[in-house]
């Protein structure tokens, strides 16, 4: 599973590894791309069971000064997560600026993080984070019902690792593997409701997010039936992508559902041990801890 080495683990991934590879990369982030990501630790290597080679996915958000500054929020849920959205916590609440965000799920809840800063003070965390990069950019119309999406979902609280949602999205990927037939989607499934939905795991909520721009077609999403296809709860972060060997037939459907072929590009390989992003990152998380003990850090980091 999840213990193999750099060279070994995603081999026929690029690798991003020199700062000008990082840097063209990094400009051509953008709403939409996905991060992948593969920790360490025993919760991480337990989840890896349920949930393939990846054990965590996020959405990025590129935020733009002309965006404005976001407000807020009120959380409309019932068990909110571990931390509320708040400036100097996360960017749910932000002034405008120019950068790379992501939208995830953890066990604080739902939140839009500046990427840097969120990576920085996880690095030691993370043995690898690749990045898949859609073929084609988001309309300025997608941007903003991506923006209306995370908005919406922030706040809200995490969905626990042996929740019933998590078990189900295991449990569709092994009866999707065995089922005859693979055309009738998932009868019999849970609508997604606007304010319902009190808690989400990460794959759950990127396959929503994407959803709201139409990359994919969920069942009970935006009004789509819910026998046909299949439904963001039934999302697994190896479902965004099979390069080391998972299945992404869920994903495929929802793409073709939605009326087009893969969208996103092959993997890049963003952070990796040894690599020019995660010296980058540890570099920043020292500058983090130095700007708390100072008192002076107000703006999210970012590499440039």
């Amino acid at each position: 599973m999840g213990g193999a080495s750099s060279k070994q683990f995603a081999g026929n991934a690029t690798r991003v590894d020199s700062e000008e590879a990082l840097r063209d990369l990094y400009s051509s982030l953008d709403t939409g791309d996905i991060l992948l990501f593969q920790s360490k630790g025993a919760v991480p290597v337990f989840t890896r069971f349920a949930t393939g080679e990846w054990d965590h996915v996020a959405v990025i958000l590129k935020r733009k000064a002309s965006d404005g500054p976001r407000v807020g929020p009120v959380p409309q849920q019932k068990i909110p997560g571990k931390h509320k959205c708040e400036q100097g916590y996360c960017t749910c609440v932000a002034e405008p600026e120019d950068l790379i965000e992501i939208l995830e799920s953890t066990a604080a809840g739902v939140h839009i993080y500046g990427m840097d800063d969120r990576l920085a003070k996880t690095v030691n965390h993370h043995t690898h984070i690749a990045v898949l990069k859609r073929n084609e950019a988001v309309t300025e119309e997608q941007r903003g019902q991506m923006e209306a999406f995370a908005l919406k979902v922030r706040g809200r609280g995490y969905e626990r690792l042996l929740s019933g949602d998590l078990i189900h999205a295991a449990f569709s990927n092994l009866s999707w593997a065995f089922s005859k037939d693979k055309a009738d989607g998932h009868a019999g499934g849970q609508e997604w409701v606007d304010g319902q939905q009190e808690a989400m795991f990460c794959s759950e909520l990127a396959a929503c997010a994407l959803g709201s721009i139409g990359t994919l077609k969920l069942a009970g999403f935006h009004g789509t039936p819910l026998n046909e296809g299949h439904e963001a709860r039934s999302f697994l972060p190896q479902d965004f992508c099979d390069e080391t060997g998972g299945s992404r037939q869920i994903w495929l459907d929802c793409v073709a559902a939605a009326g087009c072929e893969d969208p996103y590009a092959p993997m890049k390989m963003l952070q990796y041990p040894g690599g020019p992003y995660a010296t980058f990152l540890k570099g920043l998380k020292k500058e983090l801890r130095q700007d708390y003990v100072n008192g002076t850090h107000n703006a999210a980091r970012h590499f440039s």
